[in-house]
């Protein structure tokens, strides 16, 4: 449920342009303007642009033009004349420019204890990776060493329950992404 007054809220990766936010109104007594935010993980949030109230047209839009790399979550807060704040819930999207292809999980569907990828790197380095549940919570960081070219590697998964997950990684070159898998039951 959206806070009032909004009407409709949208984030969308946009090809060569960035993540773009819009959403629209309706009866915009008790507002100052709006917040967008964005985080890697729903709990240290940036803010991208600051709007104020009172569009002729009751829509708005905002692009971060410098989206995080692969999957991130965006917010939109409401500010009331008090200096209070209405959250909406956080929405995910996809930064298309990352490529997905560098990190392939397999088999997705994971059951048991081990969760196996193959991975392909430029260089010898390590590669730090980071799981993600639904809502948004991470679990422990790991880090793992890869070689040049593809790696077929894994990791243990055994604490997480069955759900849907995001695995975040990044390596020793700057590089990163995101992809999704899903855990079920033993």
């Amino acid at each position: 449920m959206l806070p009032a007054p909004l009407t409709k809220l949208n984030v969308a990766a946009v090809s060569g342009t960035g993540a773009e936010i819009t959403w629209t109104t309706r009866a915009e007594c008790f507002v100052n303007s709006f917040v967008v935010q964005r985080a890697a993980d729903t709990t240290a949030w940036q803010t991208v642009s600051t709007v104020a109230a009172g569009v002729a047209t009751n829509a708005y839009r905002v692009v971060d033009a410098q989206p995080l790399p692969g999957l991130s979550y965006y917010r939109l807060r409401v500010r009331r004349p008090d200096g209070s704040f209405d959250n909406t819930a956080p929405l995910l999207v996809q930064d298309n420019s990352v490529s997905r292809e560098a990190l392939q999980i397999f088999p997705n569907p994971v059951t048991g204890s081990r969760l196996q990828f193959l991975f392909t790197s430029p260089s010898e380095g390590s590669l730090s990776l980071f799981i993600y549940d639904a809502v948004g919570r991470r679990y422990e960081p790991q880090g793992i060493t890869s070689r040049a070219g593809t790696n077929t590697l894994s990791i243990n998964i055994e604490a997480l329950r069955p759900g849907w997950y995001v695995l975040r990684w990044r390596d020793d070159a700057g590089n990163s992404g995101a992809t999704n898998f899903v855990k079920l039951g033993n």
